[in-house]
């Protein structure tokens, strides 16, 4: 089936879930100084918040590809999008450090992996536009080059 013929749904949900994991990376950014005064952590406890993300960051990818390969990249893509969610909720509601450093590992987690499939999933949904669409997701304007 050709891309006019599918729905537009998927494009639309992995490029606004790129935008989303982007604007939480900013914000992140902005408020981390802010985060650690609140738990009362110094510059080593603001590395801490940094690393326990970037640790899942770094595996999330590689157990996503093993999964992907038997249960599909779609329902992976929405299944890491939740836990990415999930871990919003629970940083965001956390009383105390540690339960914000769970939280921090499953944001970390559901972006990275996210972001590894997004680029597949979109180039299986519609192989003809499927650079296009990855441009879009990535933010990258003009024509796509193969």
């Amino acid at each position: 089936m050709s891309a006019k013929g599918r729905s537009w749904r998927l494009p639309v949900f992995a490029i606004a879930l790129m935008f989303f994991y982007g604007f939480w990376l900013g914000g992140i950014q902005i408020t981390l100084a802010n985060i650690a005064a609140h738990y009362g952590v110094d510059s080593t406890g603001t590395g801490l918040f940094v690393s326990v993300q970037y640790v899942s960051a770094a595996l999330a990818p590689m157990c996503a590809g093993v999964i992907a390969d038997r249960i599909g990249k779609k329902p992976l893509l929405v299944a890491f999008a939740l836990v990415f969610g999930a871990g919003c909720v629970l940083a965001g509601c956390s009383a105390g450090l540690w339960i914000y450093l769970a939280g921090m590992f499953l944001i970390g987690a559901g972006y990275s992996a996210c972001e590894a499939l997004v680029s597949s999933v979109l180039k299986d949904y519609a192989p003809e536009r499927g650079m296009q669409y990855i441009n879009l997701s990535q933010c990258q304007i003009g024509r796509a080059h193969v």
